[in-house]
Formats: C-alpha cells, structure tokens, sequence
C-alpha cells in the first residue's frame, strides 16, 4: 500500500480514506441521524484548533464536511450498533459492573460518546496535519514563549518581549514552571497568573500571518527567477541578458581614451543619484585602474568579479551610459 505524504496526499492524510475503504454498512441517513453531534463537534473544535486549520484556508463547513466522513467511517466500523465484537464487549463489561445487561438507551447513550470521542480525536489528528503541511506554504511561523515581570521590567508589546526580554527587565520561563504556576493559581482561584515571587507571567502567542496578497505580488515583481515570470516576461529577460553581454563585448574592445571618457560621462552624470551608488563606486574604482594604465596599451581591468557587469549602451551614442 502506497505510503501517503504531506506534500502530495495531502487529502488522504486529513480525510483517512482507508475507514471508508473498509467499511462494509455506509448509509446516507446517518447525516440526517448524527446531524447535531456532527456540527457541534465540528464546532467545539474549529474554534478550538482554529490557528492551524486557518493556515490552510479551512472554514468551519470544511471541518464540518470533514467530520462528517470521520462519522460515516465511525459508523461502519467501531459502532455498537453494527460491530457486534464490540457490542459483546461492552454488554460483558456492562453485566460485571452492574450486574445486570444494559438496555438500548444505555447501549445508544455509549455508543453516542464513543462516537464524539471518536471525532475529536480525529478532528485534532487533522489539525496537526494542516499544521505540517502549513509549513511549506506560509511566509512566517507561529512564536510562542512565557516571560515573568520583575522589578525592573518596563512596559512592552509581545515582539519586543521576543526580540530582547532581558534588556526590557524581563524573565523568560520554561513550559514546565508555567504550567506549576498557572496550576496554583487555579487552586487559589486568582485568574493572574504570577511566579514564585509574586510577579506576574505574561504568555506571549503571536501567530503565522500566512501568505498576504503582498506576498503574492512578490512572487511575479520584476527582478524575480524564471518560475515566476509570465512568457513574455522571459523572453525580454533573455533578449536583454544577449544584449548587456553584446554590450559588454564592445566596451572591452574600446580603446583607453574611449572608456575613459564614458566613465567621466556617466559618473558626472549620475552623481549623487543613489540609486546609482553601487554603479558609480564600480565606475570611479574602473576609472582610477585605466588612469594607472601607460597609454597605447589596450586591456580590460577586471577588478570585480561576481554578478556586477559595466556595459556602455551604444544605442545612445550622444549620451553614453553605464549599466549594471
């Protein structure tokens, strides 16, 4: 049997096809029947495990749909209703406890726990699921910690208590300590939860935003690799690429004197400009190296390598220019 994945089955992992693959008794009317279970269930849980259901784009009637599937497989296979290997069971456990068999309400009412049971369970394996997967389609991740006050703590929002707690006066503790503290402030009935010393500890959750539409823009701006570029996008990609090592071609086979002029052209023209500094500290660096050249020798500096490349744009033969 193939073994499923989170990245390319990811529907049979959350669905778990294999109970409907072995259910022998599916009816339609167990929709209508378990209608109320099925929903509130589905609801209890969505909002319980609503972060990692969010991180996938799942809606309420998704888990609700979901659960539905898990009921259907509950009912073809572990229902005292019909799995009479279990209803012999609990009847045998029923008569040592009590004494006597368990009528049909007793049996219904069992049978009707199992199943929300059931479905919780399968509902939060399904929220783990969409954790994982999530991994690999969101932008950001999920910050947890647990920070106590001191005497000199200061006040500050939850990223500044991520990004540098002991410059704010601030403790961080283990899950462990929080979890004795928040158990002694329950038996106590204070609803803040405070450390051995009396300060109070602040729970700090900031959730993964997922992918923004801005993120999306992202992926199709100018500037970005192949995979996200529409056709005609490419093409000119290429074209230009062709062109600048054209370009580039020339200006090698330019004289001295010749480079040296468009190198005083450019740099004079895009001074101060800052979307040119990198281009003009290049050029200043290029110019000074030919400055040190004897005249009557022709060669081309290579004074940087790496992805940055001078090119003279001979198209614009009145105003020389020098791109990157």
């Amino acid at each position: 049997m193939k073994k499923y994945n989170y990245k390319d089955d990811f529907e049979m992992l959350y669905l778990r096809h294999e109970y409907l693959t072995r259910c022998d008794k599916l009816e339609g009317k167990f929709v209508e029947e378990y209608a109320s279970i099925v929903h509130t269930t589905a609801r209890i849980m969505y909002n319980k495990l609503y972060p990692n259901f969010n991180k996938v784009g799942f809606q309420r009637d998704d888990i609700v749909a979901i659960t539905n599937m898990y009921m259907l497989g509950y009912m073809g296979l572990y229902s005292l209703r019909f799995n009479k290997e279990k209803r012999d069971k609990f009847t045998k456990t029923y008569k040592r406890r009590f004494g006597q068999k368990p009528t049909e309400q007793k049996i219904y009412a069992a049978d009707r726990n199992d199943m929300i049971n059931f479905l919780r369970q399968r509902i939060q394996h399904c929220s783990v699921v969409c954790a994982r997967k999530a991994r690999s389609i969101i932008v950001d991740e999920d910050r947890r910690a647990m920070f106590a006050e001191t005497a000199n703590s200061q006040p500050a929002a939850p990223e500044q208590l991520l990004e540098s707690h002991k410059k704010l006066g601030y403790r961080k503790i283990t899950k462990k300590e929080y979890k004795e503290c928040k158990k002694k402030a329950r038996e106590l009935r204070e609803q803040t939860v405070t450390d051995k010393d009396g300060f109070k500890i602040i729970n700090v959750e900031i959730l993964s935003r997922g992918m923004s539409h801005e993120d999306y823009l992202i992926l199709f701006e100018k500037g970005q690799s192949l995979f996200s570029m529409n056709p005609e996008d490419v093409f000119i990609s290429l074209e230009n690429k062709e062109e600048l090592e054209g370009f580039k071609a020339k200006f090698a086979a330019t004289d001295i004197v010749r480079k040296k002029r468009i190198l005083k052209r450019f740099i004079n023209k895009n001074n101060g400009d800052k979307s040119y500094k990198k281009e003009l500290t290049l050029a200043r660096k290029m110019l000074k190296k030919l400055r040190s050249i004897p005249e009557g020798q022709n060669c081309v500096p290579a004074l940087i390598s790496g992805t940055m490349n001078i090119m003279f744009d001979y198209k614009n033969a009145k105003k020389p220019e020098l791109m990157v």
